[in-house]
């Protein structure tokens, strides 16, 4: 590297001005003072100027680190978050105060459309799923549930099986991947005690999710699931080895004679008269036609044996518009009694995202009609119902009640 080129020294004396030797001598040293002065001067500002500098690169590197600090402990709790929000769906939490500590007042949850599964007219796009705010992702917990639950309680012990099918949603390995205000990962949820309650196994899904959080902060903005429908829908059939039933997405396609499922329409408001039913559902509550039971309630397939405790707990999740299902002792028209696994979807009156339910849909199914059909087939006595004794009627109250 070539030095740069020394700037020539101050003239001592204007040009043509002779300077006795004397003082020459003295103005030389003057000028070699004035030197070694600006030399140490420039040292002094370069040295400064360094110290600046280094202090600023380890105030920008302590700066760095703790920022790298806290984007590590908001990650943490971000998937701590996302942990917490995946099992208490898998729990089937529906207390509004509960989700509004982890979700925005605008959050949007955006899945899959699953025809087997409650949803509101106004979150179909297409053959997606769009639900909105806390209320939108509550009202998805409550008809997640029952279709999961579902597959316990279809099943023919269910009713032998005092506490109810419980299934779990978690965060599922490898670790995610977190990027700025956005977590991408796998999920999965499954039944976990579906064999008990008689299935012929568990039922489950896996997929994967991205979660978009506020920013700098620990709510979920959004969360979008991606997972396969079909391959869900013929798990939950292998295991219960029975059709899924379609919920419908407005009232013209709640209830048709040519459903094998039993279905009856009630009106949203208390006390829920009947408004619509389907053959299916007569057969099995052994009534003639649909006049000798449209503008009634419901009360009349209640008895003295049907769990007021179970009622309750239904009407307030009714009330709140939300998907729910209860096993009930009903009673026929003639009088006897069945174990009835009750389903129940809200049906809304058009598009409006504001609207509130206009009627419910039950969806019934005869449990003890299938564990005797079971019966019948084994041939052997000891593996007659412990509850009608292979009579399709039940004298007292079954130990699901108890």
């Amino acid at each position: 590297k070539k030095h740069a080129a020394r700037r020539p020294a101050r003239p001592l004396a204007p040009p043509g001005v002779s300077l006795a030797p004397e003082e020459r001598a003295r103005l030389e040293k003057e000028r070699n003072r004035e030197h070694a002065r600006n030399t140490r001067a420039r040292k002094k500002e370069a040295l400064e100027k360094l110290r600046r500098e280094v202090a600023g690169l380890e105030e920008a590197a302590v700066e760095r680190d703790e920022s790298e600090r806290r984007a590590r402990q908001i990650a943490k709790r971000r998937l701590a978050v996302l942990q917490c929000v995946f099992r208490k769906r898998g729990e089937g939490v529906l207390e509004r105060e509960e989700w509004g500590k982890f979700l925005t007042s605008d959050f949007e949850l955006r899945q899959p459309l699953n025809p087997h599964q409650a949803c509101r007219p106004a979150d179909v796009e297409g053959n997606r799923k769009l639900s909105r705010g806390v209320d939108g992702f509550i009202d998805d917990v409550a008809s997640l549930s029952v279709l999961f639950r579902s597959v316990g309680r279809s099943a023919d012990l269910s009713y032998r099986v005092a506490a109810a099918p419980t299934f779990a949603c978690s965060v599922l390995p490898p670790a995610p991947t977190v990027v700025n205000d956005a977590v991408y990962g796998h999920w999965g949820a499954r039944t976990t005690d579906a064999r008990r309650h008689g299935a012929r196994g568990e039922a489950g899904i896996r997929g994967l999710f991205c979660a978009r959080f506020a920013e700098s902060g620990c709510r979920l903005r959004s969360l979008e699931l991606v997972y396969d429908v079909n391959a869900l829908s013929e798990d939950i059939v292998r295991s219960t080895e029975t059709p899924l039933t379609r919920v419908p997405g407005c009232l013209r396609d709640a209830t048709f004679d040519a459903d094998p499922a039993a279905r009856v329409v009630t009106k949203a408001t208390a006390p829920f008269q009947i408004v619509d039913c389907n053959r299916a559902w007569l057969e099995l509550c052994s009534f003639p036609s649909k006049s000798s039971v449209v503008g009634r309630t419901l009360r009349v397939i209640q008895g003295p044996l049907t769990d007021r405790e179970s009622l309750k707990r239904l009407h307030a999740e009714i009330i709140q518009g939300h998907a729910t299902d209860a096993t009930l002792l009903n009673y026929k028209g003639d009088g006897a009694t069945f174990i009835n696994y009750l389903r129940v979807c809200p049906i809304y009156p058009d598009r409006d995202p504001a609207s509130k339910p206009s009627h419910y849909l039950g969806i019934l199914r005869d449990l003890m009609a299938d564990a005797c059909a079971d019966d019948a087939r084994f041939g052997t006595e000891s593996m007659a119902c412990p509850l009608c004794g292979g009579t399709g009627r039940a004298p007292a109250a079954p130990a699901v009640y108890s």
